[in-house]
């Protein structure tokens, strides 16, 4: 899909037949709102760990590294949430949605 984002000016989905999205990739995937926060942390892994569970964020986790799968409004809330905590991380990084995402949304949803 990255590919497509790339090179394709417009993007068409079809499921069933009937075409169901035919845009921009990139407004294609603004219209999905999670994004995935990568924090690298320096002291206080399960803490975040923890925090992510009681909200009921996706995260995968990876030596010091978590990936944690939220809405773009919910970002603030969670950061201060790890602030408070005492956590402390050494990088952040946050991924917009893609077009993969928004693929993997509507192949997902019932027509």
């Amino acid at each position: 899909m990255e590919e497509v984002a790339q090179l394709c000016d417009r993007t068409i989905f079809l499921k069933g037949g009937k075409i169901i999205a035919n845009d921009l990739p990139k407004n294609l995937a603004k219209t999905i709102s999670a994004c995935r926060l990568h924090l690298t942390i320096a002291d206080g892994l399960k803490k975040t760990i923890s925090l992510a569970e009681a909200r009921r964020f996706p995260h995968q986790t990876t030596l010091r590294s978590i990936q944690i799968t939220l809405d773009e409004t919910e970002i603030p809330s969670f950061l201060t949430a790890v602030a408070l905590a005492g956590v402390e991380y050494t990088a952040i990084k946050i991924e917009e949605p893609t077009l993969e995402d928004y693929f993997l949304h509507i192949a997902g949803r019932d027509s």
